[in-house]
This record gives C-alpha cells, structure tokens and sequence, in this order.
C-alpha cells in the first residue's frame, strides 16, 4: 500500500516550472463574470495531474493593489470564500514566502497545507508562485499544527501562481493551479470543484485589490 501510494506522489506530482511553462495550454471554456468581463479558462495535463490556468485583462484594476493582496498572507481569510479559516504566515525571507492555510470543508474531512511561495518583481510583471514544502522540512511547530488537526488532510499535490501584468490601460491578470485533494474524491468531483472556483478566486482577488484602493 505504502509503495503504491509513494508511486502516485512520484508520478503525479508537477513542478512548478512544469506549471508556468506556457507549452501545452488549451482552452477548454469562456466563462463571463459580473464586474470582472471575460475570463478564458486553459487546460494542461502535466503527468496525471490536470492543471488549470484563468486569465482575464481587467480594467479598472490597481497593479500595485493586486500585489498587495496576493502577498499578504494572513489577509486571505477576509476576503477570500473558499473556506479558508486560518491563513498564517510562518517565515519570509528575500522573495521567499512560508505558510499555513487551513480549509474548513463542509461533509468530507478538512484539508490543511504548508507552501513556500516565491516572488519575482519586475517593472511591469509580478509572479507568485507556490508548492508544497517537503514533510522532511517540516519544522516542530508544524508538526504541532498537524497534531492539533489529526483528521485533517495534507494534498498530495497543491501547487499554483498569481502572475500580473501591466498593460497599458489594464493588468493581465492569471491564476494557475495544480491540485489533488487527496483522499477518495472522485475525479469529476474535483474537476467540478476546480472550474468554480477558479473564476472566482480571480474575481475575489481583483475586487479586493479595488477595495484596497478606494
């Protein structure tokens, strides 16, 4: 059991460079939001994992603002709908981001994770990106977080990106994500719930940034 399980980490796994590798992508849906526009769904299947990208040009949208609030941790439980009720920042360094997030899920057991995230900044370009930090790093104080959830489950796979672009009269704006939940929720279950929520995390992010700049 345990080297079947070890098999499916190694073959499933994506890295981040696989992700933001802009080869393979396909579209796969338009979807139109109220007070955002269009925003194009792409697909890409990297090993057995099928990964998602969302990206919208939107108007009417601080650059600097959208920054401010893929950076700062512990924000995401105010503004952010997807359940997650603990987001807590665990170190920072340079452009590297350590952290904690617990999602509350209704009926099937809760999930909870530790990323470290990298930021490179240019002129007219940020990239945040994310993946899973080893177990073989884990610290003592997340261990601790772990015996305090003992239910809760680590995914296997959670990687993702925040990428902005300044444009002339709008930012790019593209959320990509690589995701198993873990445990036995079934494959169409997953898909259902990545393609609502990925309109909706883009949406949520743009008006927080808007919010921000009032």
């Amino acid at each position: 059991m345990f080297m079947l399980l070890f098999s499916f980490l190694a073959m499933a796994s994506p890295s981040l460079t696989d992700l933001t590798n802009d080869d393979g992508w396909t579209k796969h849906k338009k979807v139109r939001v109220k007070n955002l526009g269009t925003i194009l769904v792409f697909k890409k299947n990297i090993g057995d994992s099928a990964c998602y990208r969302a990206q919208s040009d939107v108007e009417n949208v601080s650059f600097e603002r959208l920054v401010d609030v893929s950076k700062d941790i512990s924000g995401a439980t105010k503004w952010s709908s997807s359940g997650v009720t603990e987001s807590t920042l665990l170190s920072q360094r340079e452009n590297v981001i350590e952290y904690y997030q617990y999602l509350k899920v209704p009926i099937i057991r809760d999930r909870h994770w530790f990323l470290r995230g990298v930021v490179q900044e240019e002129e007219n370009v940020f990239f945040f990106g994310w993946d899973r930090i080893p177990a073989s790093e884990y610290t003592d104080a997340m261990k601790n977080k772990i015996k305090k959830h003992p239910k809760a489950i680590i995914p296997p796979v959670n990687l993702g990106e925040w990428r902005f672009q300044k444009q002339a009269s709008s930012v790019l704006v593209r959320y990509s994500i690589c995701t198993h939940p873990g445990g036995s929720i079934p494959k169409r279950v997953r898909r259902f719930g990545t393609m609502k929520t990925l309109p909706t995390n883009v949406k949520e992010m743009v008006m927080e940034a808007r919010r921000r700049n009032e």
